[in-house]
């Protein structure tokens, strides 16, 4: 038996539209089509000639009052396939049409919008209220930066009358955002020991504690755990409401077994503290420690020596003070061989930074940057000499201070653009450029955008140029 499979045409589609169907005299549409399993396409009616399968073409000006036809017959081996359109031309002016928009239409104090327009049937446009001037049929634009309400109208104007929209912009409050500082000291305690909680929170109104304990909490304060005997991790959490949002923080607190300690090894221990002012890197603490049996007991800190020869710290502890790399302290008994085996032992103690504040990588307390928004770069370009002959070059020197990361286009100096990039270090960059051959003033420009922020700023500098007189 022989069994013939013949291939199946696919059906052919055509896609025809015309935009705008209805015209005044002198005007025109645009004709549009998309064919797919076709082999070609030839026009007919108020168009004629062989046409791509897709594509596009104005019908041009019409100026006869009627309606104009326009076949598009595509040819296929699945059969062919034919669609019109029709554009009709009325000597009655078409009423004008405007959309007018603005997104968003809520913004924050410094905040902007993009107002974006439309229209049909019109020849000019007119903005009124907050702006104004002549404005293009259709386009878009930015308000540039709001610290109030604003209302934007327009007006278009065509043969067929004219058409206002408005839109209006509202500038919010910015609710500033919560923080929360909670610590535990100490972190890790012995069974029958306890620690300290202390919290700090700002633009909230009111905090809630939960985990292993419970209640509501002042905005800042401290309580202690509580005698704590059970072996195992306590968790610790604070949750402050606010209307900038919840800010949630919580701290751990292990209890070990109590390890007994043999009468001739020595303890050392020194109170946490917390540093309150900006800039500060060292706070008070007190020492504690006991070397019963010690012969020649020595307390060092931070490596360097700090009491020789006192076996009991004073009554209250030995105050000193410490910083973020002096915070370890060392007990051990010396003798003429060197440490006693045994007896050396050390304690590292904590320094906190106070609410608003955070420590940077030199151990220094510092003002938080949580939450801040970065200040635009600070641009200077100075120009020596600002002041040359046709045809001559200068110096230009462009000078930016910055915090963050930042991208800077210079414009005018060189035959095009040039990128200078910005590390984000605290001290000023330079570079040092020099101008082409310039025959006319020049201004020149420099725009530096923060990386990741887009937070912009520009500066410009003026050289003039003076033209060469020969001598006669």
């Amino acid at each position: 038996m022989t069994v013939t499979v013949s291939a199946v045409a696919p059906a052919p589609t055509l896609t025809f539209t015309a935009s705008p169907t209805t015209v005044t005299p002198g005007s025109a549409s645009t004709l549009t089509w998309s064919a797919t399993n076709v082999t070609t396409c030839i026009a007919s009616g108020d168009w004629s000639g062989s046409k791509a399968t897709g594509g596009s073409q104005s019908t041009g000006a019409l100026s006869t009052v009627k309606t104009y036809t326009y076949t598009l017959r595509c040819i296929a081996p699945g059969g062919d396939i034919t669609r019109s359109v029709t554009v009709s031309v009325s000597s009655v002016a078409l009423a004008p049409t405007l959309t007018f928009t603005a997104s968003p239409t809520t913004v924050t104090p410094g905040g902007a919008s993009t107002l974006t327009w439309s229209s049909t049937n019109v020849t000019t446009c007119i903005a009124s209220g907050d702006w104004s001037g002549s404005k293009a049929t259709g386009g878009s634009q930015s308000t540039g930066a709001l610290f109030s309400s604003k209302t934007y109208s327009l007006t278009c104007t065509g043969a067929g009358g004219s058409v206002n929209r408005s839109v209006t912009i509202n500038v919010g409050t910015v609710t500033p955002a919560p923080t929360l500082i909670f610590t535990a000291s100490p972190t890790t305690v012995s069974s029958g020991g306890s620690s300290m909680l202390n919290w700090s929170a700002t633009n909230v109104t009111t905090c809630i504690a939960s985990g292993d304990w419970t209640g509501s909490k002042a905005l800042s304060g401290s309580q202690s755990t509580g005698v704590l005997t059970t072996v195992k991790t306590y968790t610790y959490t604070l949750r402050c409401i606010a209307a900038g949002g919840d800010i949630i923080r919580s701290v751990i607190v292990n209890v070990t077994p109590v390890v007994p300690v043999a009468p001739s090894i020595g303890t050392i221990t020194a109170d946490d503290c917390t540093i309150m002012v900006a800039g500060e890197s060292e706070c008070d603490t007190k020492v504690r420690w006991n070397a019963p049996g010690y012969i020649n007991p020595k307390v060092y800190q931070g490596g360097k020596p700090l009491v020789f020869d006192l076996a009991v710290s004073p009554p209250g502890g030995y105050p000193t003070k410490m910083k973020f790399n002096t915070r370890t302290f060392r007990l051990y008994d010396n003798s003429i061989f060197g440490v006693v085996p045994g007896t050396d032992t050390s304690y590292t103690a904590n320094i906190y930074c106070g609410p608003g504040l955070e420590m940077n990588t030199s151990g220094v307390c510092v003002m938080s940057t949580v939450g801040v928004t970065p200040l635009p770069a600070n641009i200077d370009i100075i120009v020596e000499p600002s002041i040359i002959r046709s045809g001559d070059t200068t110096r230009v020197r462009v000078k930016v201070e910055t915090s963050s990361p930042a991208t800077c286009t210079h414009y005018g100096i060189q035959n095009s653009p040039g990128i200078l990039t910005h590390d984000g270090s605290p001290s000023s960059q330079d570079w040092n450029l020099t101008t082409r051959p310039l025959m006319s003033t020049q201004i020149i420009k420099v725009k530096c955008v923060l990386d990741g922020l887009g937070i912009e700023s520009e500066k410009e500098e003026r050289i003039n140029v003076i033209p060469n007189f020969e001598e006669t």
